[in-house]
């Protein structure tokens, strides 16, 4: 039965202490200027697709409350929007 408590215990430790180990290790990386660990611990793609998406959400926000509907046109019509350009570059 000790044993069981003290397995459990561990499960739960490790459990409570492993975001803090996530984020020494990726200040580690930052620190070390280790841009393949840093690469490893950061989904760039969608980093940059919710971008688009909060910043898309954002202008359309705004000119809809604005009603100026050409330029909106013209953020959603191309197939490659120019804010998704802005952002990949």
């Amino acid at each position: 039965m000790k044993l069981v408590v003290i397995v459990l215990g561990a499960l739960l430790l490790f459990y409570a202490a492993s975001p803090y180990y996530s984020v020494w290790r990726f200040g580690e990386a930052l620190r070390a200027h280790d841009t393949d660990a840093f690469a490893a611990r950061v989904d760039f793609d969608a980093v940059r697709g919710s971008l688009k998406q909060q910043i898309r959400d954002h202008f359309l926000g705004v000119l809809a409350k604005k009603k100026k509907n050409r330029l909106a046109e013209f953020l959603t019509s191309s197939e490659q929007s120019p804010l998704d350009q802005l952002i990949d570059a």
